[in-house]
């Protein structure tokens, strides 16, 4: 097989990855809207925050399946590597773009008073941008030797340790900005949770809490936390809790509240 016919079967592939993550997004944004629609916070900042993580997360795997797939066409088509790398960087940026052409983001942009409803969301899920240009560019690397001189992998992994975000083996780390204590912050939500006014309760103020609540617990259960979608529930979470002065509830979620922000660098 030639090497151009081998770069137009890999873009084939690709597109086809492409459309399936971008159905498997159309749905997961669907059921979004649905769940937020029926809780009577359509509208809400809640509604942007966890389209844009729907995005990210799949953006993200699209990603891993795309480079297990360049792995394959390199070592059984013979795909020249910077040329499948190049396909791959370009396909990653399409997801987020495309993602914002989905009925379910043009109804909450229509319906929505803010004008600015699509900027946010591409402004939210495009935190996984770096994550993923960290990916790209350590898999540029190619295939490297090792001390035997046979070939092997890069291997990409993401772990959490100490609030540090950390891409590749023990030589190679990218940190995120924020110091994140995950199993206090994770201890602290709960507690939130646990409270029997959160609970119980069905107000607006408290529907939506529990909303950001969902949206931060997400996040800090993935192997690379956005720093900006944390950021915004947190102040979110702030400001909602900063509405219920003067109730009892907001005596009990102060405390609570102010510690989970330091957990988490906020």
């Amino acid at each position: 097989m030639i090497m151009g016919s081998a770069s137009e079967e890999f873009k084939v592939q690709i597109d086809q990855i492409l459309s399936s993550h971008l159905k498997t997004l159309s749905e997961s944004i669907s059921a979004i809207e649905t769940e937020q629609s029926e809780r009577g916070q359509y509208r809400s900042g809640a509604t942007i925050r966890r389209f844009a993580q729907a995005i990210s997360d799949e953006a993200e795997k699209f990603l891993d399946s795309a480079l297990e797939e360049l792995d394959v066409f390199v070592d059984q088509i013979h795909l020249d590597l910077h040329k499948g790398i190049d396909i791959v960087r370009y396909k990653s940026t399409q997801i987020v773009l495309k993602a914002l052409e989905l009925k379910s983001i043009e109804r909450l942009q229509m319906s929505n008073a803010k004008p600015d409803v699509k900027f946010e969301i591409m402004k939210l899920a495009r935190t996984h941008t770096e994550l993923n240009k960290a990916k790209i560019r350590r898999r540029s690397i190619g295939l490297r030797s090792d001390s035997n001189g046979a070939s092997t992998t890069v291997n990409f992994s993401a772990q959490t340790v100490s609030g540090t975000v950390q891409f590749g083996d023990s030589n190679t780390a990218t940190q995120n900005n924020r110091g994140l204590d995950l199993d206090s912050a994770l201890k602290l939500i709960s507690s939130i949770e646990g409270l029997r006014a959160i609970k119980q309760a069905d107000t607006d103020q408290v529907i939506e809490l529990r909303a950001e609540l969902e949206t931060l617990k997400a996040q800090l259960k993935k192997k690379s936390p956005s720093d900006t979608i944390i950021s915004e529930t947190l102040r979110s979470i702030r400001s909602i809790t900063e509405g219920l002065a003067g109730n009892a509830l907001a005596i009990q979620l102060a405390p609570l509240v102010a510690s989970l922000r330091t957990a988490l660098g906020g």
